[in-house]
Order: structure tokens, then sequence, then C-alpha cells
């Protein structure tokens, strides 16, 4: 009788491996539900489900030893173990030790066989922080930045734009009521200042607690401030100065800069051969406008200029803007046109000359003259009837459809 016999080996890993995920159930003593990766808001609390390979059997959590980097878990609690793999339950502890989210080793190691191991990583996470807040250009609005994704898109979209939600009150009093807030991405915040918003470079702007949080929806909520700086470059403000080509004698006439600023400037007015005790004055008047009489004149007649510029709150100054104008002896009227700048062929088009007499001439019929002017650069229609402009009226008028152009 012969035989043989076979003897069969089972292959089997000995490695140790790590596996780590978040749980829904804020104890440990619930059902298990995993609901995300291995990561936790640094004020812990946090329930993870480990799993080790070949750690060994374990009877209780007292023959482990697992930290969180240097820290202890907060509470653990053994699901299961069996030669193969064990489960734990652990609670991850709060710490100080991270102002930004940040990876570290979550080591799980048996206490009666150190040289069983199991090491994974674990993502602390840290409520996003001020980093920085930086007027733009033209001074109209502020760049905000924070360390790390916000939760921002997970709110109402009605909620994003709404600065109130999000900045405390003092920053609101400072942006203006009706400044509007819209986030170019979950990082950065940019806030369109209100006209005769207040705020400034140095002033801080700050988050309202409890409101927003890492985009993950872990961790703990922002809070905090952060120092407005001024930006890199500077945009020069640019307005008009508007005022009248011709001052009759007794005329009192005023001078404007006119344009759409984030906030007012401050203007530096001269007028050249202007009496002195008129620049004196003149020096000290840093609004956007400007009047002058007849005695402000050194001659009865003769050719004068006014010169200005603005400069806004962060210190950009503009070009200087320079207007002449004749001082005649004898009073004339001024005459100004109304009207809109723009029309379609489908549109009536009215203008009207306005007349304003000087204060000390007799008002008499004025004869009006229409003229058709080409601009530089600019498709002239050549349509207008010669009717139109030839008539003596203050009221320049062309139906609809007289203009062939659009």
């Amino acid at each position: 009788y012969e035989s043989s016999s076979f003897l069969t080996y089972e292959s089997f890993d000995s490695s140790i491996r790590t596996t780590c995920n978040r749980t829904k159930e804020p104890r440990l003593d619930q059902m298990i539900q995993v609901s995300g990766n291995c990561s936790g808001g640094v004020n812990g609390k946090e329930i993870l489900l480990v799993s080790v390979t070949n750690l060994g059997i374990i009877t209780g959590t007292d023959q482990l030893a697992i930290r969180f980097g240097a820290d202890f878990a907060a509470s653990t609690r053994l699901v299961n173990s069996t030669v193969q793999k064990t489960y734990v339950l652990v609670e991850t502890p709060s710490t100080s030790m991270y102002k930004k989210s940040s990876m570290i080793d979550l080591t799980i190691t048996n206490i009666l066989s150190t040289n069983r191991q199991g090491i994974t990583k674990f993502r602390y996470i840290a409520a996003p922080s001020l980093t920085s807040a930086v007027f733009n250009a033209f001074g109209s609005s502020l760049a905000i930045s924070f360390s790390d994704k916000t939760n921002i898109f997970s709110m109402e979209v009605a909620r994003r734009s709404d600065c109130n939600i999000f900045l405390h009150p003092l920053t609101m009093a400072k942006i203006g009521e009706s400044a509007a807030c819209t986030w170019n991405d979950e990082r950065t915040l940019n806030i369109m200042l209100s006209y005769g918003a207040s705020i400034l470079p140095n002033d801080k702007i700050d988050i309202k607690p409890e409101i927003l949080k890492d985009s993950s929806n872990l961790g703990p909520y922002c809070n905090g401030q952060v120092q407005i700086t001024a930006p890199s470059g500077l945009a020069k403000p640019a307005f008009q100065l508007v005022g009248p080509q011709k001052v009759g004698p007794c005329d009192t006439v005023e001078f404007m800069a006119l344009g759409s600023f984030a906030r007012p400037l401050t203007f530096n007015w001269k007028c050249l051969q202007c009496q002195q005790v008129t620049q004196t004055r003149l020096s000290l008047n840093s609004a956007d406008r400007i009047s002058l009489s007849g005695s402000d004149f050194v001659d009865s007649a003769g050719t004068y200029e006014i010169q200005v510029y603005g400069t806004n709150f962060l210190g950009a100054k503009s070009d200087t803007l320079v207007l002449q104008f004749e001082k005649t002896s004898l009073p004339i009227p001024v005459v100004s046109l109304s009207g809109f700048d723009s029309f379609s062929k489908f549109d009536e088009i009215i203008f009207e000359a306005k007349t304003a007499f000087s204060t000390c001439s007799q008002q008499v019929e004025l004869q009006f003259k229409w003229t058709q002017l080409e601009v530089p650069g600019e498709n002239t229609n050549y349509l207008i009837p010669n009717s139109a402009l030839a008539r003596n009226s203050p009221t320049f008028f062309l139906a609809k459809g007289t203009l062939s152009t659009p």
C-alpha cells in the first residue's frame, strides 16, 4: 500500500494597514454610520471608525494607545477584534496646536506588543482666518482673503450677498449700509463700498462669529479681524471741470468739478489773474464747486483761467484741469442746452436752449441760430434738414424718422 500526503499552506498578509472614516453619530454608543474621510475639527468631539489589520486580538481599548500627533484620543470603544482586523471607535481630542488646517499622523499601538502599530493620516480642520484686506486701486472696494476655503457656498444665494450676515455692525457702519458683498471664490470676499463710506487703511474688518467655518462644515467657526491696507498701485481720480466761457461784468458764476467717485474728493482751486484775496479764499475751499463775482477779477475785461485738481482718501491725485473764460465789459446772456445725448430714428429729437441773463442787464428777446457740427472721429449724419437748422426758436425739433441712421 502506497500513499502520499500533501501539506497545504494558506497565504497570509502580515502587513499592518490602517483605515479611518468619520461617522455620523455624536456618541460612541450609537449605531455606526460612516459619513466622511479621516478628518475632524480642532475643537474635537468627532467620532472616527478606525480599522487596523494584524494588530493582534484586543480585548479592551486599555490595550491600545491611540494618538493624534502628540495627543491621546479623548475616548475610545472597541467594536470588534480578530486576528486579522480590529475595529475601534475613537473620539478626537481638541487641540490648540494648529491654527491652520493640518495633516498629522494618527497612530494605533498595541501596548502589549509595541511593534504592532498602525499609522494613517488625519486632517485637523481649523477655522479659516482672515489673512488680508486690501482696497482696489480706485478705493471703491475691498478684497478680503481667508486662509482656507469657507463654507459660504453652502448658504442660500441671497444670504451670500448680504454683508450684514457675516460682517460685524462696527464694520458695517464704516462701509455703509448699502455696501454689496460678492464672493469671487470660497476664500475671497469682495465688498463694494457705499458712497460716503468712511473706512480707511489701517482700520479693521471684523467678522461676525458663528457664521463662517471650513468648507467641510467641520471645525470651529471663524472669527477675528484683519487690518486694511492700501493698494500697491493707485488709480488717478477723474472728473470734468464745468463752467461758462464768457462772464458778464456783474455776473456771479459757478465752476464745478463733476464726476463719479467712490467717495468725495478734496479739491484744490486756483484762479489765475484773479485778485490776491480771491486766491486766498479759493485756497481754503476744498469743495467740488466755487463761485466768483465781478469783484474777484483784476480787470474789467480780459481772459482768466481756472485750475483744479482733486485728491482722494488714498492720496491719489488727479490731473490738473484748466478752463479759460473771458470776462466781458458788457453783460451778455448765458445760454445752456438741455436734451438727451443719444437718440434712435424712432424718436422725436428735441433740444431746448435755456437763457439766463446777467443780474444787471435788461432782458430782451433773443435771436437763435442752430448749427450742425462735425465731431472728429465720429460718423456725422448730414440729413438734418436746413429748415430745422434755420428755425429761429429756442427749441430744436426733428420728427420721428427724419434721420436714416438709428
